[in-house]
């Protein structure tokens, strides 16, 4: 509730067994809380911030700095550990040619989704986690196909996409996925839609009736 605005304001407070907790808890909430997120503990009041953190020297030590060609290498997000945010990391990965029914894209955005968070977290069952490698996470995006398999049809290299796929991998700069989860943004302009005959809607009375015509261009998918 407290993430749907318009909300009132919402306070997450973690108490003790202590009845002095639920005292001080009360007191907080009568003046005000000075968080959204607060733990008591007696006369003890910790409240949750983010601040800026520095690297450390084992994390200095460790990260290595790779090149990658903007439309030539692949990249992706992937998550060092599950179960801790922190890990995300970008690695460098190869570009997989598609094989029969597949298509590689070229990302051009990618949705956000509480799946990915949950994927991260290790919280999917089992069966959800082997699927989509792991650590696989970004399900859905648009981008431009860059090269197709045999037996892809329905669009062609140099076509804008949407592609959604639960095996994820659309957090990177290449993906290959099935064929039958991408569908283009828009038909393309050589291989326009067929017309589709007139036809009349009919209204209650005292209401606007009209006309409608789909149209090559418009946008049907």
């Amino acid at each position: 509730m407290a993430s749907n605005p318009p909300a009132p304001p919402f306070t997450l407070l973690g108490l003790g067994l202590s009845g002095g907790d639920l005292r001080q808890a009360a007191a907080l909430l009568l003046g005000g809380p000075p968080g959204d997120e607060m733990a008591v503990r007696g006369a003890d009041h910790r409240v949750a911030r983010l601040v800026p953190a520095s690297l450390t020297d084992t994390e200095r030590l460790t990260a290595t700095a790779l090149t990658v060609r903007y439309g030539e290498d692949r990249f992706r997000l992937r998550a060092a550990r599950a179960g801790d945010l922190g890990s995300l990391r970008l690695v460098v990965t190869q570009r997989r040619a598609p094989g029969p029914a597949e298509v590689e894209l070229q990302v051009g955005a990618a949705g956000v989704n509480f799946r990915d968070v949950l994927t991260v977290m290790g919280l999917l069952p089992a069966a959800d986690r082997s699927a989509g490698g792991g650590d696989r996470i970004g399900f859905e995006c648009t981008g431009t196909v860059t090269a197709v398999g045999p037996g892809v049809e329905h669009v062609r290299v140099g076509d804008t996409v949407l592609a959604v796929d639960l095996a994820g991998g659309a957090f990177g700069s290449f993906t290959t996925v099935r064929a039958d989860a991408v569908v283009p943004v828009c038909p393309p302009a050589s291989t326009p839609l067929p017309r589709r005959p007139s036809r009349r809607r009919t209204s209650p009375p005292g209401t606007r009736c009209g006309t409608w015509r789909a149209s090559p261009r418009a946008n049907a998918y």
